[in-house]
């Protein structure tokens, strides 16, 4: 029963950590309004803001 529990909890946790690393990977979020963009993008698909650092 509790090796059971400990599984499932285990893969819960793998796939939260995953998950947040893929979303990491793949997307920027907007400083203005916190949307989720394609790291392709050059502006927020809501707001506008710029997503590319001016340095760059």
């Amino acid at each position: 029963m509790w090796l059971e529990i400990l599984v499932v909890v285990g893969i819960l946790v793998l796939g939260f950590l995953v998950t947040n690393w893929f979303t990491g990977r793949m997307y920027y979020k907007c400083s203005g309004c916190k949307t989720l963009n394609a790291k392709r993008r050059e502006k927020c698909r809501m707001c506008g803001h710029s997503l590319v650092d001016n340095a760059e």
